[in-house]
C-alpha cells in the first residue's frame, strides 16, 4: 500500500507539473494575445489615419484638376485671342507700310 501511494504521489506531483506548465502557457498566450490586440489596435488606427489623408489628398487632387481645367479653357482663349491680336497687328503693319508709301509717293 506505501509503495502504491508512493506511485500515486508521484504520479499526482508529475501531473500537478504538468498542470503548472500548462497553466503558465495559457497565462503567456494570454499576455502575447494582450499585446496583439493592442498591436491590432494601433494599426487599425493608423490604417484609418491613411485612409484620412488619402481622402484629404484625393479631394485636393480633384480640386487641382478641376482648377487646371478652368486654366486649360482659359489658355484655349487667349491663343484664339491672341492670333486674333496678331492678325489685327499684321493688318496695321500692311496698312502702315501702304500709309508710308503714299506719303512718300506723296511727298516726292
Amino acid at each position: 500500500l506505501k509503495a502504491e501511494n508512493g506511485n500515486y504521489a508521484r504520479q499526482l506531483n508529475r501531473l500537478s507539473s504538468k498542470i503548472n506548465e500548462l497553466v503558465n502557457s495559457n497565462n503567456e498566450n494570454i499576455e502575447r494575445m494582450a499585446e496583439l490586440e493592442l498591436d491590432v489596435a494601433a494599426k487599425t488606427n493608423t490604417i484609418k489615419e491613411m485612409n484620412e489623408d488619402i481622402r484629404d489628398k484625393q479631394s485636393a487632387l480633384h480640386k487641382m484638376t478641376d482648377e487646371n481645367a478652368v486654366l486649360v479653357q482659359q489658355l484655349s482663349t487667349f491663343q484664339a485671342e491672341n492670333k486674333g491680336l496678331n492678325a489685327t497687328i499684321e493688318d496695321l503693319q500692311a496698312k502702315n507700310t501702304d500709309f508710308t508709301n503714299e506719303s512718300e509717293n506723296l511727298m516726292s
